[in-house]
């Protein structure tokens, strides 16, 4: 029996989780956040790689506003590769004493293939300061197109914005505006492992002068480019709403339990009811909440496209099965390795993900499904619904 205070169990242990998120010596097996892309929780280097005329690209950087500052030097190195095995780089571009107010770099790049890989530093001069990523060009989402917030000029590298965010083109040549066309809600949960005959959800726009509601846009702009924009509640990609708690526990729940949470008039408490019901305990309960949520804001961070993160192909694996120990590049692929045994796959898993385009034109990357998954899914549901956390991240 759960006595529910002022400040429930369930808050409490998110408060500990968006701490935890913040908190970059809990990454473990060889900090997979920066080896997927670069991606720190400390400081994310993003970035966006635009083409240009002739072939060149501008590289646009983005670190904490508060890491640059006034009086700060940089320097950026650029190593070009042909490829994600190849030791040796093409040619590398070192640009010293960059400056930066507000967090933002840009350099200028020769031509590049698509099978080209780019290992970005970006050093503070003096300190032991070091921002690293790695780009693959072919993986570079709608390059011609870059955003900004209208009100405060500030670029935007992610694929999501909060609602409310006044989205305008920051590039000359897509000055003639862009047409806004709005789906609802982001589309839905990404089907089981195993799951056949699976074919991706239809979408249906309607046309709309400004981004206002929560939910996934497409962008049109005059030379026929087109982009996905996903409208998020505010503090995305954690979670702050109890309905997205209990939204992303379809996943181990049965469809009972789900529509029990999703119709209780306490639905917090139901929440913490439900975790401590599989936990025994409260300690336990508290890492069960951790780990899952905390992967549930990761996937979210990682693999947001034209739907919040948690709900794709790739966030769908990592929620459950939680970060893999070795991650594959291919110009058309990703290829995921868990090399802990598991029952009747001793030498552990390997799932396969596509990279391909949705009817609307827009990357996405699809799971190889097969009914070789089945039987590993339902393993890893079981000890999820029975407290145990298997591949814990912290």
């Amino acid at each position: 029996m759960i006595i529910k205070t002022k400040y429930s169990f369930l808050l409490a242990a998110l408060a500990l989780l968006c701490y935890a998120c913040n908190t970059p010596k809990k990454l473990s097996k060889q900090n997979w956040s920066k080896q997927y892309y670069g991606f720190s929780f400390e400081s994310p280097l993003k970035h966006r790689l635009i083409k240009q005329q002739g072939s060149a690209y501008d590289l646009y950087l983005q670190i904490d506003e508060e890491e640059a500052g006034p009086l700060s030097y940089f320097q950026v190195r650029i190593r070009r590769f042909a490829g994600l095995e190849e030791r040796e780089p093409i040619d590398t571009l070192t640009v010293n004493d960059l400056e930066s107010l507000d967090g933002v770099f840009t350099v200028r790049i020769d031509p590049l293939f698509s099978n080209d890989v780019l290992k970005i530093e970006l050093i503070k001069r003096g300190l032991p300061f070091r921002r690293e990523k790695v780009i693959l060009v072919a993986a570079e989402p709608y390059s011609d197109v870059l955003l900004r917030n209208e009100d405060s000029g500030e670029l935007l590298f992610d694929q999501h914005v909060e609602v409310g965010t006044p989205v305008v083109s920051a590039l000359e040549n897509n000055e003639g505006g862009i047409r806004w066309l709005y789906t609802g809600a982001s589309p839905g949960l990404a089907p089981v492992p195993f799951a056949e005959n699976y074919g991706e959800q239809k979408l249906s726009f309607k046309e709309r002068a400004e981004v206002d509601d929560v939910g996934l846009y497409v962008g049109k702009i005059g030379d026929g480019s087109q982009f996905p924009l996903v409208v998020t509640a505010p503090y995305f990609p954690r979670l702050t709403a109890v309905e997205d708690l209990v939204h992303c526990l379809r996943y181990v729940t049965k469809k009972q339990e789900y529509d029990k949470l999703l119709g209780s008039s306490d639905m917090e408490a139901s929440v913490d009811s439900f975790w401590m019901s599989k936990a025994g305990s409260v300690e336990r309960g508290k890492k069960l909440i951790k780990e899952f949520y905390g992967r549930v804001q990761r996937a979210n961070a990682f693999f947001t496209d034209f739907k919040e993160g948690w709900k794709t192909d790739r966030g769908l694996i990592y929620t459950i099965y939680g970060q893999p120990e070795v991650v594959q590049y291919m110009e058309s692929q990703e290829i995921w390795r868990y090399n802990a045994p598991i029952p009747n796959h001793p030498n552990g898993l390997m799932f396969t993900f596509d990279r391909l385009q949705n009817e609307m034109g827009l990357q996405m990357y699809r799971l190889q499904r097969s009914s070789y998954f089945e039987e590993s899914w339902h393993y890893m549901i079981n000890e999820w619904r029975h407290g145990r956390i298997a591949n814990v991240s912290y």
